[in-house]
């Protein structure tokens, strides 16, 4: 009914290829930059996603609501909910890009980066890097009109074809760019032209092939439907809001204060823990839409069958997880040729208890994301972003920690969102939550 095990198997096969490609583009990178202007690229591609906050929380309110509507068969009310999101979303994306646009031009950006020296073309590469990730939030959008259909994959298969794209477009013109001082400006360029050609193309052929070319066409925006996603998108607007000042501040934070060789160092450790991160995003991505017809069938029960391979599941990032750990060295040696990365053993050790974190708070969160009660994921994520920059910052100044700190205090702010999560999927499982645990 739920596909899962189709999701999982598509799922787990497409991210084992996007780690492999996300390894090797990496390296690529890298070679093509060199270790600072890669530590600047990661750092500017890190605060795009904070504006992806233009979303509001409407594509995750969408799945909620559209799983409820394919879970009854009604498609032309699913058609209507999209439409009436994509309206809004499209014309919030093009105000936020026109504002910024002018903002980056209008005044001197270089503050943001006072660790990197000059940087040739910095408005361009902002603005650059601002249209992909926009577009990136167009594209994720239309995607989740397949993972309400429970095609959680399609996701994963649009997002590796467009870094297979990117590194050959990389390749294509390496020979002509090496070198150069512009080098990060092309390569910006080669990112936005690899989202053009690959990931929104797919992202506009998946809203057509399973809600219909001429349904979309005929549909009509509906401001209520519009309110009725927004009533739950508010809730994931600010847990959104909270996991990107937790998730992505971390790489700028690092790069203000330490510069590019420290953040390149921080990104290629989260790119190499991170494949268990990618293991996670399968497991947990048809959980969403799963629990929401749960939910909608009134037994949440059933979903005590799923608790043992939940369980197993969580065990096998966790031994994965300490076999990245004893082949880091190894697997650093014929990966990367720059001796920087194997000199802080600490930074692995801690960013791979991060991920461990991360890979259970991914879990947990589209759990209850799919039972629609977020007022106290909500809460912990506010506690756990506004500690984490606090606390952060203030040990750089107060007392002159380093970028182990950071990543320390990642670990520990995530640590209430955990408990707290665990326990109202607890509750709401066994019928006895109330009060917060059911807002």
């Amino acid at each position: 009914m739920f596909r899962l095990k189709e999701q999982l198997t598509n799922g787990f096969i497409l991210k084992v290829l996007i780690g492999l490609i996300g390894i090797f583009s990496v390296y690529v990178q890298l070679n093509f930059l060199g270790v600072e202007s890669y530590g600047l690229w990661v750092t500017i591609f890190s605060m795009s996603a904070w504006f992806s906050l233009i979303d509001g929380g409407i594509g995750s309110g969408l799945r909620n609501k559209l799983g409820e509507q394919v879970k009854i068969g009604n498609n032309h009310e699913a058609v209507s909910y999209v439409f009436s999101a994509a309206v809004i979303l499209f014309l919030s994306l093009c105000l936020l890009y026109f504002l910024l646009f002018n903002l980056i031009y209008a005044t001197d950006v270089s503050f943001l980066f006072p660790q990197n020296g000059k940087i040739i073309n910095l408005e361009e590469i902002l603005a650059l890097t601002l249209l992909s990730f926009l577009l990136l939030i167009l594209s994720k959008f239309w995607l989740n009109i397949p993972a309400a259909f429970h095609y959680s994959e399609w996701s994963s298969a649009s997002y590796l074809l467009q870094q297979v794209v990117f590194i050959v477009l990389i390749f294509l013109f390496n020979l002509e760019w090496q070198g150069e001082n512009s080098s990060l400006y092309n390569l910006v360029k080669l990112h936005l032209f690899s989202i053009v050609i690959s990931y929104l193309p797919i992202s506009f052929y998946a809203a057509i092939k399973f809600l219909g070319l001429k349904e979309l066409i005929k549909s009509k925006f509906s401001f209520n439907k519009f309110r009725s996603i927004f009533n739950l998108g508010w809730k994931f607007f600010i847990i959104q809001t909270c996991a990107i000042l937790l998730y992505s501040t971390d790489l700028y934070i690092i790069n203000y204060f330490f510069g590019g060789n420290d953040s390149a160092e921080y990104s290629v450790n989260q790119k190499y823990f991170g494949i268990m991160m990618l293991l996670a995003s399968v497991f947990a991505a048809p959980l969403w839409s799963m629990v929401v017809s749960i939910k909608k069938n009134g037994n949440k029960g059933k979903f005590l069958e799923y608790k043992p391979m939940i369980i197993k599941f969580f065990l096998i990032i966790v031994f994965g997880l300490l076999g990245l750990i004893v082949g880091r060295d190894l697997v650093f040696s014929y990966w990367l040729s720059h001796e920087i990365f194997y000199n802080n053993y600490d930074i692995s050790i801690l960013i791979m208890i991060l991920t461990l974190f991360n890979s259970l708070m991914l879990i947990i969160g589209y759990i209850v994301n799919g039972f629609g009660h977020l007022r106290l994921q909500m809460y912990t994520a506010i506690f756990a972003s506004v500690a984490n920059v606090l606390l952060s910052i203030g040990g750089i100044i107060l007392f002159d920690y380093g970028v182990n700190w950071v990543i320390l205090v990642s670990i520990l702010v995530s640590i209430p969102g955990m408990y707290f999560g665990m326990l109202q999927i607890f509750r709401l499982v066994h019928g006895n939550a109330f009060g917060v645990f059911v807002k």
